[in-house]
């Protein structure tokens, strides 16, 4: 079963979540594909597509949001999920509790891809990543800044979408019972963000907050 793993993703962080995905579904026996959604030219090819993103003060990235649109008819047709990354800080502050808000583009990338779930992960802040204005932000806003991924739960995503699709698809003579290399995060405290939707086209479960974050991330 061939799979694509897109995601957009400013400073690399989201698209090294897009990568620990695809390599769990391949340890699963998987054909998984990594790519960048504005170099993808075609999603007829694969059985199933994976669509991430950063998120920025509540929103997606335009090229993760392009590529909902432009292969809406596709996509529509074949198994999507949906990863967004972002959140950073300890989740039992309000601040960041307020980061875990749905992206204000989720309900259209719904209803174009009938995607069956929407995981929100913890992202990365690096002061050195951002310009002056931003870096002034991290001054008042202290306690944001390290890598809050949690990769146990980034590969228990990406087992929970290999169990979903059907065992005949994957390629055949894969070694099963691989022990998936696991990398964890150094803020033990930080765990993913689940967010679920309930729509005509969708069925899964949700946590929701009340507002986007205040910071990039």
């Amino acid at each position: 079963m061939k799979v694509l793993v897109t995601a957009a993703s400013q400073h690399g962080a989201t698209y090294e979540i897009a990568e620990s995905i695809a390599s769990v579904l391949r340890k699963r026996g998987f054909d998984s594909t990594v790519s960048r959604p504005e170099q993808v030219d075609d999603v007829t090819r694969y059985d199933a597509v994976v669509i991430g993103s950063a998120m920025y003060t509540g929103h997606w990235l335009e090229p993760a949001n392009d590529f909902a649109h432009r292969f809406a008819h596709g996509l529509a047709q074949r198994p999507v999920w949906l990863f967004s990354s972002g959140p950073v800080g300890d989740p039992r502050r309000k601040l960041v509790q307020k980061m875990t808000a749905d992206p204000i583009e989720l309900p259209s990338v719904l209803a174009l891809t009938r995607a069956r779930e929407h995981r929100i992960f913890a992202g990365k802040l690096i002061g050195d990543d951002f310009g002056r204005a931003q870096r002034l932000s991290l001054l008042i806003f202290r306690g944001l800044q390290g890598d809050w991924r949690d990769w146990v739960e980034i590969e228990r995503y990406a087992s929970a979408i290999a169990d979903a699709c059907p065992a005949r698809h994957r390629i055949q003579n894969v070694r099963l019972g691989l022990t998936v290399h696991q990398r964890h995060a150094p803020n033990a405290a930080a765990r993913p963000f689940v967010t679920a939707v309930t729509s005509a086209n969708t069925s899964a479960t949700s946590i929701k907050t009340s507002s986007p974050c205040v910071i990039c991330h």
